[in-house]
């Protein structure tokens, strides 16, 4: 059987999917809203395994929650991810 590709594996945090340029999938995303880049999906294939790997850079208190990265025909994996010292949304110095 063969690996996923890029195309048939999803990033999901809180159940809403993740777009392949960092944004949260919300109609007419602003700013304002919790849509923001920052994201960053990786996807290696090697010797018919697929490996993604999700990286957050300025990481906000709202990016806590779950993940799951989804791939079309497989197992789910999720994972929780907790901020400890975040910043508020808004609120950068």
């Amino acid at each position: 059987m063969a690996p996923p590709s890029p195309g048939t594996l999803t990033w999901l945090h809180n159940h809403t999917p993740l777009l392949p340029d960092g944004t949260r999938h919300k109609p007419n995303c602003y700013p304002s809203t919790y849509c923001r880049g920052g994201l960053n999906v990786e996807v290696e294939v090697d010797e018919g395994r697929a490996t993604s790997r999700l990286t957050l850079t300025d990481v906000l208190a709202k990016d806590a929650g779950n993940y799951t990265c989804q791939p079309q025909s497989r197992e789910a994996a999720h994972i929780t991810v907790f901020v400890l010292r975040g910043e508020s949304w808004g609120q950068r110095p």
